[in-house]
């Protein structure tokens, strides 16, 4: 899928393609984490609020009773018909309630989405439930997918038909969880997320204690609006995850966290966490009998936390979104850290970086590098030696890179990088700048020993 974003924030326009691996990268304050949060937003509305047209045919098939499949090829018009009905409802409004400014501030904003052609279905092969309600009455429609056609089997109570809104509804829901990944964002503001949600969540607590006991509604209300803060769209997803980490310790699907991922993952981190009750403790690596409350611990293990929450419910096509990986990490661990979305990309799932690091990015240089080993015994050889494996190298066909790239005033576009098996992703600003520090550096050298 192709979006566009135009008129938003210091944005002007760029247009970012999904792929395996995406990566924006650029200045600071120059529309990265604007362009990843937009994106991660207009998705959640589109999977929330699509409506397909629901056949007359099929609609007769399922209040008889009958198992309907559905080609979903028959379906391709109807879908990108809602796409764009969607799409176009989506207003300042709704860019407000992702970035929590004021609308008129994003009067201006726009994004559009192009969907794929052949619209990739992702319907989980065991059956799922979407159940609707009417007057009291349960609706459920079991559904799963096979060679590409969704098979709905209706279960409604005895004599009763479905109504027509009901199926569109749910049917609408099958087609857009199908199209549409689910997704996680890991935000810059996770390492104080981490710190303080015990806090926040007491703060409110209190805040709903005041109400409570307050005789009077609206100066409770007053309390309530003025003692809580709105948080952007990312902030509060990410607070609502580590939340239901802590109160639903016993949950989770089959994790991607593999032995080799979990390796990678516990020497960056350096330990692993673990569930004591709804609280969350960390053992240092070599240091069995030490567990470890999460205030004891360091700023990259707050950092690096996400990582471990989302790890409990993620699955192949979902879609993470990362904010500057190589917060509060050694050079070290920056290199590990690119190795392990390399990692995680192999699993199937997707990842949209935002990055500053130089490090991250020449460290995914060499994955790349290494994948054009076919055809050359000694380039694989020494990928080995140094310690690389097949299950870590990046295709150039997956990868795509966006760079900041400054316009008239103060307005910037998203240049896509050409990314090739020979010579990696060349991204100029890292490498002036480093240029830049060894001439200065040459040139004081030169000045001293010229004494």
């Amino acid at each position: 899928m192709k979006f566009n974003i135009s008129h938003l924030g210091v944005i002007d326009s760029c247009e970012i393609e999904s792929n395996k691996l995406v990566i924006l990268t650029g200045e600071n304050n120059t529309g990265k984490t604007y362009i990843a949060s937009a994106i991660y937003g207009f998705i959640k509305y589109l999977k929330h609020n699509l409506q397909i047209n629901f056949h007359k045919d099929d609609f007769e098939t399922l209040n008889n009773g009958s198992e309907l499949i559905i080609d979903t090829k028959n379906y391709f018009s109807d879908i990108a018909t809602g796409i764009q009905t969607c799409a176009n409802s989506f207003s300042a409004k709704n860019f407000s309630n992702i970035f929590r400014g004021n609308p008129e501030r994003y009067k201006n904003a726009k994004i559009t989405i192009k969907p794929e052609p052949n619209f990739p279905l992702h319907v989980p092969l065991s059956a799922t439930a979407v159940i609707s309600k009417k007057n009291g009455k349960a609706f459920t429609f079991s559904q799963s997918m096979k060679n590409g056609n969704i098979s709905i089997h209706p279960m409604t109570p005895e004599g009763e038909k479905i109504p027509l809104n009901l199926i569109i509804s749910s049917f609408s829901t099958i087609i857009a969880d199908s199209i549409f990944p689910n997704m996680y964002y890991l935000c810059a503001q996770r390492s104080g997320i981490e710190e303080f949600q015990v806090e926040i969540d007491g703060y409110r607590s209190q805040l709903v204690d005041i109400l409570q006991r307050n005789e009077s509604k609206n100066q409770g209300m007053e309390l309530l609006n003025a003692k809580t803060e709105k948080y952007p769209l990312i902030v509060s997803d990410y607070l609502s995850l580590a939340r239901s980490n802590r109160i639903r310790e016993k949950e989770r699907t089959a994790s991607i966290m593999d032995n080799d991922l979990q390796d990678t993952y516990q020497n960056i981190v350096g330990g692993s966490f673990s569930h004591e009750g709804q609280i969350i403790t960390f053992k240092p690596l070599e240091q069995e009998n030490n567990n470890l409350t999460l205030p004891e611990t360091s700023s990259s293990v707050h950092a690096l936390m996400g990582i471990y929450e989302i790890s409990r419910y993620i699955r192949r096509d979902d879609l993470v979104f990362f904010d500057e990986p190589e917060a509060n990490l050694h050079p070290v661990n920056q290199r590990r850290m690119a190795r392990f979305i390399a990692q995680i990309v192999h699993k199937g799932i997707k990842v949209m970086v935002s990055t500053h690091s130089d490090i991250i990015i020449r460290e995914l240089n060499t994955l790349i590098l290494f994948s054009n080993y076919k055809g050359n015994s000694k380039l694989l050889q020494l990928a080995h030696e140094e310690g690389y494996h097949e299950s870590e190298f990046l295709y150039p066909e997956d990868i795509n890179c966006y760079v900041s790239e400054k316009k008239k005033g103060n307005t910037y576009n998203f240049g896509k990088k050409a990314v090739s098996a020979e010579e990696g992703i060349e991204i100029s600003s890292f490498d002036t700048t480093i240029e830049e520090i060894n001439r200065i550096q040459d040139t004081i050298s030169e000045v001293w020993y010229a004494k």
